[in-house]
C-alpha cells in the first residue's frame, strides 16, 4: 500500500506538472517528509547514486550493470522481502533466459 501511495503522489505530481524534472517529483507526502526530518536524518542519502558530472541520479539498469561493492550487500529490499546482489542477479539471469 505505501508504494502504491508512492506512485499515486509521483504520478499526481507530474500530472501537475507534466515538463518537470522526474527526479525532482515527490514520492511521499509532505507529513511523512516532515515526520522523516524530525528524526534527524535524510529519507535517503543519494550520494552514491549520483552521476558527479550531471549531478543527476544514475538510472537503476546503470547502477546494476555496476559491480557491486559486496555482493552479500542488500540490493532490493520492502516489508516482506530483502535481495542481496547475488540474488538479484541470479533471478535478472533466471528471468533473461525464459525471455530468450
Amino acid at each position: 500500500i505505501a508504494e502504491e501511495r508512492a506512485f499515486q503522489i509521483l504520478f499526481e505530481a507530474c500530472a501537475a506538472n507534466p515538463d518537470g524534472d522526474l527526479w525532482e517529483m515527490p514520492t511521499i507526502t509532505e507529513g511523512c517528509k516532515k515526520s522523516v526530518l524530525a528524526w534527524g536524518a535524510a529519507a535517503k542519502d543519494f550520494a552514491n547514486y549520483t552521476d558527479p558530472a550531471t549531478k543527476r541520479l544514475v538510472p537503476v539498469p546503470d547502477l546494476l550493470a555496476r559491480p557491486p561493492a559486496d555482493p552479500t550487500a542488500d540490493a532490493v529490499a520492502g516489508d516482506d522481502f530483502c535481495f542481496s546482489y547475488e540474488e538479484l542477479y541470479r533471478r535478472a539471469d533466471m528471468v533473461h533466459k525464459c525471455v530468450l
